[in-house]
């Protein structure tokens, strides 16, 4: 239930910044377009849309930051024509606008890319490598949690350590591949067995 609650509010307050970065971004982008239309293109600021870029894919991901890109090139495009500056060729904007979409779209890819380095490496420093269970320091981190919550609440909490019988004589007779292998269906078994609100660690 306690779980069931903060991935909900986790949700509903992603959700919110991720409104909130695009309206921030629209705002940004039409307020940037209206000064270079203003100044008669005097000053440039497609580089500034950088940020509002990086605020949409950060909050919203490769999908919201592709499309985002895509919007403010089309609106930069827009307002180099209302700028009515004289180009060369009437091409010219348009070539600008694909250029700025590509430089948009390359930082959400650079943004999306530091995301999930970002997240492997938090799953990386919480779970063990080999069975993905848990590691010592997040299943004392969240016991600790769950023992306040009991305390508080008056509800009761159960630990169990389990210990693999001549485990070692397993990695001496049949190598440690065979030990880790059998490490992972033990592992495979709990996160089966037990329920959702269960937690469960390697801590050997």
């Amino acid at each position: 239930m306690v779980n069931t609650l903060a991935s909900f509010l986790t949700r509903h307050i992603e959700q919110r910044f991720r409104v909130l970065a695009w309206v921030f971004g629209v705002i940004a982008v039409a307020t940037l377009g209206v000064l270079h239309t203003a100044t008669e293109t005097d000053y440039a600021f497609s580089s500034a849309v950088i940020i509002p870029v990086v605020a949409v894919a950060w909050t919203g991901g490769r999908r919201d930051g592709f499309s985002f890109s895509l919007l403010a090139a089309l609106l930069w495009v827009s307002a180099d024509v209302l700028a009515e500056r004289q180009f060369s060729s009437g091409w010219v904007p348009l070539i600008n606008g694909l250029t700025r979409f590509a430089t948009y779209g390359f930082v959400t890819y650079l943004i999306v890319e530091v995301q999930t380095l970002l997240a492997r490496v938090q799953e990386m420093a919480r779970h063990d490598t080999l069975t993905t269970l848990l590691n010592r320091g997040a299943f004392f981190e969240a016991g600790d949690a769950e023992a306040s919550r009991c305390q508080r609440y008056g509800h009761h909490i159960a630990v169990a350590f389990l210990d693999l019988d001549d485990f070692k004589h397993l990695n001496d007779s049949r190598g440690h591949g065979a030990g880790d292998r059998a490490l992972q269906a033990v592992a495979v078994a709990l996160q089966s067995t037990l329920r959702t609100t269960d937690y469960v660690a390697r801590l050997g």
